[in-house]
C-alpha cells in the first residue's frame, strides 16, 4: 500500500493495474492527451523524501512506498509494491542501502527504463560513527544486519537541511526528464530551497544558546551524525552499534557505553519513534537518565509535529535543544 503525504486538489489516478485508485494531485504533472488516463509519475521510498519531492514538484502528490511510521531499515515490500514501481516513471530513493528490501525491485525497474535516483550519490557523505572511530565491532554482525553500515558511510543525509538543498537540483532534473515543465519546477525548487535555508538558520539560532559542555549526545542507533555535524554537536556513542536499527546491542558494548555516559555526564538518550528502543529504555533506567524519542525516519499522520519534513526537523531540533539545555537537571 502506498501513502500520500500531501493533500492538494484531488483527482483520481490509478497507480497500478488491478489496484484500488488513489487520490493524487495534478498540479504540475506531465501533459496527457484528452481522455488518456494519467499515471502518477513519481514515487519516493520514504514519506520524508516524498514530502520533499512533492514540495519541489510544486505540490504534485508523491506517494511513498514505505508507509508512514515504518522503519525503512526493516520494512519489507509486498507484491503491490512492485506493481506501484512498475507503473511509475521515476523513483526517488535515499540509497546507501537504507531501503535494502527494495533492491531487487529497483534493479528490475532500471532494466525497464524507470529512473531510480539515489540522492546519497549527489551529496557529501559522512562516515558512520564506527568507521570514524576505527571501530571494527560491526564486523561481528551478519551482512543482512548492516547492509548499509558496512560501507562505512552514514545514509541519514535528510537530517541536514543543507544536504537536502544539495539534492534539489537532482530532483528537478529527474522531474524535467519525466515531462514536468522546467520553468515551473525550477521556480518551486528554488522556493523550497529558500524555505530550507530559513529552517537551517532557525535551528542554528536555536542551538547558539548551548554551551560546549551541553553539546554531547547519545542515540539509539547511529542516525544523528549529519544533524550533529551541521549544528556542532558531538555523538559519543550509540546503543545499537550501527546505522541500521536491525542490528542488535551486545552486553560488552552496552557496559562500555554506560561507563562513557556516566563519565561524560550525559543525561539523555535520543531514540527513534519508528523503531524499538527497548535496549535504550533499559540502559536509561539503569543509569537514571532520560529518553527522548525523535522522528528520524518517517513523517507522522494526524500530528502537526511531523506532518512535513520542515515540521519534523523543527520538532526534533526543539526536542534535542530542550534536553541538552537542561542536561544538568536529569
Amino acid at each position: 500500500m502506498i501513502l500520500i503525504p500531501k493533500r492538494w486538489r484531488m483527482m483520481p489516478v490509478v497507480i497500478a493495474a488491478g489496484m484500488t485508485s488513489v487520490l493524487v494531485v495534478g498540479c504540475a504533472s506531465p501533459t496527457a492527451s484528452d481522455g488518456e488516463e494519467q499515471l502518477s509519475p513519481i514515487l519516493a521510498t520514504t514519506s520524508i523524501w516524498a514530502d520533499i519531492t512533492s514540495e519541489v514538484l510544486c505540490g504534485e502528490a508523491v506517494p511513498s512506498l514505505i508507509p508512514i511510521g515504518s522503519d525503512p531499515h526493516t520494512w519489507e515490500p509486498s507484491m503491490a509494491t512492485r506493481a506501484d514501481v512498475d507503473a511509475s516513471l521515476a523513483i526517488i530513493t535515499n540509497g546507501l542501502g537504507l531501503e535494502s528490501g527494495l533492491d531487487d525491485i529497483f534493479d528490475s525497474a532500471r532494466a525497464n527504463g524507470i529512473q531510480v535516483v539515489e540522492l546519497t550519490a549527489v551529496v557529501e557523505l559522512l562516515p558512520t560513527l564506527a568507521a570514524h572511530e576505527g571501530d571494527q565491532s560491526e564486523d561481528e554482525h551478519s551482512e543482512d544486519e548492516h547492509s548499509h553500515s558496512e560501507s562505512g558511510l552514514d545514509p541519514h543525509i535528510w537530517l541536514d537541511p543543507q544536504r537536502v538543498i544539495d539534492t534539489i537540483p537532482t530532483i528537478v532534473e529527474m522531474a524535467i526528464e519525466s515531462g514536468f515543465d522546467r520553468n515551473e519546477i525550477e521556480v518551486c525548487g528554488e522556493e523550497y530551497s529558500n524555505s530550507l535555508r530559513e529552517l537551517d538558520t532557525e535551528i542554528n539560532n536555536l542551538f547558539e544558546s548551548l554551551t560546549d559542555s551541553d553539546r554531547t549526545i547519545v542515540t539509539n542507533h547511529d542516525s544523528l551524525g549529519y544533524f550533529a555535524d551541521r549544528y556542532d554537536l558531538t555523538v559519543i556513542g550509540t546503543v545499537l552499534p550501527s546505522t541500521d536499527t536491525s542490528t542488535e546491542a551486545n552486553a560488552a558494548d552496552l557496559a562500555a557505553l554506560a561507563d562513557l555516559i556516566t563519565s561524560s555526564e550525559v543525561t539523555t538518550i535520543f531514540t527513534d519513534s519508528e523503531s524499538s528502543d527497548t535496549d535504550s529504555q533499559a540502559l536509561a533506567e539503569r543509569l537514571d537518565i532520560n529518553v527522548v524519542p525523535l522522528l528520524t525516519s518517517s513523517l507522522t499522520s494526524g500530528s502537526e509535529s511531523g506532518r512535513s519534513y520542515i515540521e519534523l526537523m523543527r520538532t526534533n531540533a526543539n526536542a534535542i535543544h530542550s534536553a541538552l539545555q537542561h542536561s544538568g537537571q536529569p
